[in-house]
C-alpha cells in the first residue's frame, strides 16, 4: 500500500508498501463512508451533504476514492474545507481517482483495501449502492459482532435498506445482531448518530423495531418534533 498526501493527492510523500495511515496520521475523527461509484442523482447529493456535514464538524472523510457517491461526498467535503482520503485498488483499472481528494492511499488488492476503509475509522456511514457497498457494510459488521474491531456507529443511510433489515429481522440469529446498525432517513441524523456517543444509547422509534442506535444530539430538533425520543 502506498499513500501519496497533498492538494488532490497530486503530490507528497509516500508511505511504505503496507502500512496505511494510524489514528493519529488520519487525524481527528474519521469517518468511512462507503458507496457505489453507480448512484443515482439522489443520492449523489445525499453523499454530497453528508460529506459537507463531516468536514463542517471538522471530520477526515475517508472513502474509495473514485466515482459516484465517493466523488460526490468527497466534493461536498472539499467545498467546506475538509480533509479527504480516498482508498484506490490498482485491481480495478480504472483511470484514476476523483480530483476532490487531499489523500489517496493505494490498496495492493480488494482485500487490502476494505482492511484500509475500516481500519482506524471511528464511524462508518453507508449510502446506499451495490455488492460492494454490502460487503464493506457486513464485513464491518462481523468485525464488531465477533469482538475484532472495537463497537462503534454503523450507520445506513438513506432509503432502501429497510428490506434489507426486514429480511435481516426475520432470522432470529441475525436479529440479535442488528444492535450493531443504525439507520438514517438523511444527512443530518446520520452526522448526529456518526458524532463521538455523548450518552447511553437509546433506542429511537424512525430506525424501526430490533435496531439500535446512539442517541440524537439534544439539538435534534426532528427526532422532538416526531416524538421521538433524543438524549438530554
Amino acid at each position: 500500500m502506498v499513500t501519496r498526501s497533498g492538494e488532490a493527492a497530486g503530490e507528497g510523500g509516500h508511505r511504505s508498501p503496507g502500512h496505511g495511515p494510524s489514528n493519529q496520521a488520519m487525524g481527528g475523527h474519521v469517518v468511512t463512508v462507503f458507496g457505489s461509484g453507480d448512484a443515482s442523482p439522489d443520492v449523489e447529493d445525499l453523499a454530497y451533504e453528508l460529506g459537507r456535514g463531516i468536514a463542517l464538524r471538522g471530520w477526515t472523510l475517508r472513502n474509495g476514492g473514485y466515482g459516484g457517491t465517493m466523488a460526490s461526498a468527497a466534493r461536498g467535503a472539499r467545498a467546506a474545507g475538509g480533509r479527504v482520503v480516498g482508498v484506490t485498488c490498482g485491481a480495478f483499472g480504472r483511470s484514476g481517482p476523483n480530483p476532490y481528494l487531499t489523500e489517496v492511499i493505494e490498496a495492493a488488492d480488494l482485500f487490502d483495501r476494505l482492511a484500509s476503509l475500516i481500519r482506524g475509522a471511528h464511524a462508518f456511514a453507508a449510502l446506499p449502492g451495490g455488492t460492494g457497498t454490502l460487503a464493506e457494510v457486513f464485513l464491518a459488521w462481523e468485525l464488531m459482532a465477533k469482538g475484532l474491531l472495537g463497537r462503534r456507529p454503523l450507520c445506513l443511510v438513506g432509503t432502501g435498506w429497510e428490506r434489507w433489515l426486514d429480511m435481516l429481522a426475520a432470522d432470529a440469529a441475525l436479529a440479535s445482531r442488528l444492535g450493531f446498525l443504525s439507520r438514517a432517513p438523511d444527512a443530518a441524523h446520520a452526522l448526529d448518530l456518526l458524532a463521538p456517543p455523548t450518552g447511553v444509547p437509546v433506542k429511537r422509534g424512525i430506525n424501526g423495531p430490533g435496531v439500535a442506535v446512539l442517541p440524537c444530539r439534544p439539538r435534534c430538533l426532528r427526532c422532538r418534533d416526531s416524538g421521538v425520543e433524543s438524549s438530554k
